[in-house]
């Protein structure tokens, strides 16, 4: 009797429990089981981390440009060159300044020094705030000056789009001579490195500024 009952459960195929967990796929299928993977969809639909994100959007940088300002004071067109920069401390605490001179018949040179701070709402976008001192003189062809000495706030955000392209926006008010509304945005092109070709547009009170620039971020 045993040893029928012996050979009875020898016979029997193993059990669910006792096999080995891993899923084999078909004879002859190019792909198996074990090399699925899956992940939450919120992994999956994950913003991808840019490249050299943090340096390109950093304050920390020195720009040359051209400028051509449609001054509404005097009826004007000034084409002008420029030059700014930053640097960043801790907490996105930084420092900006710049200058820009233009002339034609007339003269005009404006400096800004200001700080601020930037804070990283996601990878590849930033917001930023500043305060700035401004200081203008201006030279009339025939004869006078002027200068004027203000400050202007600016509240924005900065951007990159995919790998190379950056798109930066703002706001605020200007408080020089005249106060009022202002609004821009740039766009840069990150060609090579931390190297950038950016366009900008400026609406100043009532002046148009335009700008082509050279960006080196460092």
């Amino acid at each position: 009797m045993l040893t029928t009952c012996a050979l009875f459960v020898a016979a029997l195929p193993p059990s669910p429990a006792a096999s080995s967990t891993a899923l084999a796929a078909p004879a002859g299928t190019p792909w198996s089981f074990e090399a699925l993977t899956f992940e939450p969809l919120a992994v999956q639909g994950r913003k991808p981390v840019l490249e050299d994100s943090e340096p390109r959007l950093a304050w920390k940088f020195v720009e040359v440009n051209v400028q051509m300002r449609d001054a509404d004071l005097i009826d004007d067109d000034l084409p002008g060159l420029g030059l700014r920069g930053a640097w960043e401390f801790d907490q996105g605490f930084f420092l900006r300044a710049g200058v820009s001179h233009f002339t034609d018949d007339n003269d005009l040179t404006r400096y800004d020094l200001g700080f601020g701070q930037s804070v990283p709402l996601e990878d590849g976008l930033k917001a930023f705030a500043s305060i700035s001192w401004v200081h203008v003189e201006f030279d009339r062809s025939g004869g006078g000056s002027a200068d004027e000495d203000g400050w202007r706030v600016d509240l924005g955000a900065r951007t990159l789009l995919d790998e190379r392209l950056e798109l930066e926006a703002r706001i605020g008010w200007v408080d020089v001579g005249d106060d009022g509304f202002l609004f821009g945005a740039d766009l840069r092109y990150w060609f090579v490195g931390r190297a950038a070709m950016g366009v900008g547009y400026e609406r100043e009170n009532d002046d148009d500024i335009l700008t082509l620039g050279l960006r080196y971020a460092f």
